[in-house]
Formats: structure tokens, C-alpha cells, sequence
């Protein structure tokens, strides 16, 4: 399995799990391909992280684009002495493209890795990154819009790359997207530490 280059270079000592992809913007207007590169700096280290579990008071806003493609790669932790400490991107990515729809609901089809075996409902991982993302960015979920999603998962489930963390991540970067980038990188690290329960 080769290690994805350009990922590992974004990603930084500390582990950020946004660092671990890149985000497509898609629009009627010429594509915007921005990179995890060019995600505002994280907040100054005596900067205290966001409370998660406080729902911040935003007046609710509407969505800025229809489409979003999200592509974010499996990961190791597990290297020798570096175990939990070090990790790589590796060269397995998961898409997941996103596009809002006039009819309420999620219609969710998966394909691949986890496809019959991953809930394809609110319960899925992505969606609950998704719509607490949302949340954070627009001050609650809006009313009147659907979402279709199609996963293509090329992440094996439980053999350690990362699957349940590349759901997480995927959810919170296109939500972030989607509206935006109303959300601080330190925000998206902090809701998916507090999503996944542990920040590895």
C-alpha cells in the first residue's frame, strides 16, 4: 500500500484529522478546488478549544453551494514507537459526494466497503458529522432541503485505517463547505474528537 504524498505532507505533527483531505467545491460557476492547506490557521495555543457540548447561537443561514465531492483517505496510527503519536494518509481514499435536494429527507446510497452492512440513515457516521456540522455552522439543520449522498468506500472496516474517523471528517468538511467555511479548523478538530470519543 503506498502512502498518499501530498496528505502526508499537509498533515502535521500534532494529527489534525482535517489535514487528511482535500474538499471539491462544485457550482454552476468553473469548479473551486480548495486544498486542506489553505484552511485558516489553528487558534494560538493558550486559546482555550471550543466547548462542544455548548450549541453556539448563530442565526440560522442558508446552504452557498448544492454539490460538494469529499475525498479523505484511510490512516495508520500504529507505527512502532510513534504508536498514537505519528500517523500516515494512506493511499485508500473514500468519496462521498453531497448535493441538496428541494425534498426533505436523506436518500444515502453506500457502495463498496460497508455497502448492506452501514446504516443508510441518520444513523451513519458521515450524516451525524453532517448534520452536527450543520448545526455549528448555520445554527441548526435547515428546513425544506434534503441531501443526497453517495458513499464509494474503498477504507476496509475494522482493520485499523481510520474508516469510522474518514466518516467523521468527511461529515464535518462538508458541512463546512457547503455553507461556507463558517466553521475554525480548532472548531472541526474538536467536533470530531468529541464525535469519535478519543482523538487518535
Amino acid at each position: 500500500m503506498r502512502t498518499n504524498r501530498r496528505a502526508a505532507a499537509l498533515m502535521r505533527t500534532d494529527g489534525r484529522a482535517a489535514a487528511l483531505m482535500s474538499t471539491k467545491t462544485l457550482e454552476e460557476a468553473p469548479t473551486v478546488v480548495e486544498s486542506a492547506a489553505e484552511l485558516p490557521p489553528e487558534a494560538p495555543p493558550e486559546e482555550a478549544a471550543p466547548d462542544v457540548e455548548t450549541q453556539p447561537v448563530r442565526p440560522a443561514g442558508a446552504i452557498e453551494h448544492r454539490r460538494v465531492v469529499i475525498d479523505v483517505p484511510a490512516s495508520s496510527a500504529n507505527l512502532g514507537a510513534g504508536y498514537d503519536a505519528l500517523a500516515l494518509a494512506l493511499d485508500v481514499v473514500n468519496r462521498v459526494e453531497v448535493e441538496a435536494t428541494s425534498s426533505a429527507g436523506i436518500e444515502l446510497s453506500i457502495e463498496g466497503e460497508g455497502a448492506g452492512d452501514l446504516p443508510e440513515d441518520r444513523n451513519n457516521r458521515f450524516v451525524v458529522a453532517f448534520e452536527t456540522g450543520l448545526r455549528w455552522a448555520l445554527g441548526s439543520v435547515p428546513e425544506g432541503i434534503g441531501w443526497r449522498i453517495r458513499m464509494t468506500n474503498r477504507i476496509p472496516l475494522g482493520r485499523g485505517l481510520g474508516s469510522s474517523a474518514a466518516a467523521t471528517v468527511a461529515g464535518l468538511m462538508a458541512a463546512d463547505a457547503l455553507t461556507g467555511h463558517k466553521l475554525e479548523q480548532s472548531q472541526i478538530l474538536a467536533l470530531a474528537v468529541e464525535i469519535e470519543g478519543h482523538p487518535d
